[in-house]
């Protein structure tokens, strides 16, 4: 079932996002646990732009935020993708194999306007990574797959900061 493209969407959570690409297409929230929400801000074609902003800057932006994970949570929220270009397609997927060691679970949520046979693509796409060690699931309902996750907001972080040293002889860091 595909819906107009002029469906209203709420933002994932109701704070400004922690990442935003350039054209302000995609935005991002990091989470707790350690992951990422995802999400198109509006009727949006997936390009090659778009997918290369995902695995360069939002990709490095998140490993900053979480360097130490290694089960990350991942939620790409495509509701308002309106197309994909096969080179967006082909840059995710090339990422996905490189980084799968640091993903957890991804969740995808499928776009409003593009049918039932662009939910069978992300199936077999989901199948074609599984060997790899990456966990795809499709969800149709984003606050359902953080809720079934437990997954919120994380607190915002001065990512620009020299990260907490250890006190002499502690062990641990101040902060």
């Amino acid at each position: 079932m595909t819906q107009t493209l002029d469906v209203v969407q709420q933002p994932a959570f109701a704070v400004p996002p922690h990442v935003v690409d350039e054209s302000g297409a995609m935005v991002g929230w990091f989470t707790e646990p350690a992951g990422v929400v995802l999400q198109f801000t509006r009727p949006t074609r997936g390009t090659a732009e778009l997918a290369r902003w995902l695995v360069g800057p939002g990709y490095t932006q998140l490993t900053r935020r979480f360097p130490d994970s290694s089960e990350l949570y991942v939620v790409l929220d495509m509701r308002q993708m309106t197309g994909r270009s096969a080179t967006a397609r082909a840059l995710l997927i090339e990422h996905s194999k490189l980084v799968a060691k640091q993903l957890g679970q991804v969740v995808v949520i499928p776009s409003l306007h593009l049918g039932a046979l662009y939910v069978k693509v992300i199936e077999a796409t989901a199948l074609m990574l599984r060997p790899f060690g990456v966990h795809i699931t499709i969800e149709h309902d984003l606050q359902h797959a953080l809720c079934e996750a437990g997954v919120r907001l994380a607190a915002a972080q001065d990512l620009t900061r020299a990260p907490a040293r250890p006190q002499s002889g502690t062990g641990r860091a101040h902060v």
